[in-house]
């Protein structure tokens, strides 16, 4: 499993980055595949990848939306050629996470609950919506 990390100062105060680059380098080895840091106003997320799918080798987290969503995800998608159908913005050569976006981007939060609608079972999802 991939490691998803996150701050969010709820008094306003900018997001710490060298509590951030703290936090990443003790959790490196845990995430050996690299990563990214999100930081913006009173946010920071990071995210170190463990690859395990193959579909998760092309998508760089954490993942901003096209409306500004930020995203990470650390899942499987049990249904990925149905949720491409519906998704005319993703292609098969898209990451897992790119099409978790996109359903979250059609159906909010409620799209990691009905996994009939949407059948994927997201481990750990934090996600940021300006």
């Amino acid at each position: 499993m991939s490691v998803q990390f996150g701050r969010w100062n709820f008094d306003g105060r900018p997001a710490d980055r060298e509590y951030l680059a703290k936090a990443e380098r003790m959790l490196a080895p845990y995430g050996p595949d690299g990563g990214d840091t999100y930081i913006e106003d009173s946010v920071g997320i990071l995210f170190r990848a463990f690859h395990a799918t193959r579909e998760s080798l092309s998508g760089a987290q954490p993942h901003i939306t096209p409306s500004g969503t930020v995203l990470t995800w650390d899942g499987r998608l049990d249904n990925r050629e149905e949720l491409l159908a519906q998704f005319r913005d993703c292609s098969s050569g898209d990451s897992d996470v790119c099409i978790a976006a996109a359903a979250f981007e059609r159906s909010g939060t409620s799209c990691f609950k009905d996994s009939s609608e949407i059948g994927f079972s997201p481990f750990g999802t934090p996600l940021i919506d300006p």
